[in-house]
């Protein structure tokens, strides 16, 4: 299994990212592993979201319902 849990974090500048590198390396899990993949924000938009049949809640998600922090 490649995929169990997927986290986001969004980084301002490599300098953020470096930290947090640092700071996953220093805490790493003693029986599982972390794998990190940095993509740009460019990329990150380019995302496709792929579905088949929509859910209940996949319906009632629309932008106008997006909050932002």
């Amino acid at each position: 299994m490649l995929q169990y849990s997927v986290y986001c974090k969004i980084c301002p500048n490599r300098d953020t990212v470096r930290w947090h590198m640092d700071y996953l390396n220093k805490h790493l899990p003693s029986d599982g592993s972390v794998m990190v993949l940095m993509i740009t924000e460019k990329q990150y938009q380019s995302i496709k979201y792929l579905v088949g049949n929509k859910t209940a809640l996949d319906k009632k998600i629309t932008t106008a319902k997006l909050l932002s922090f």
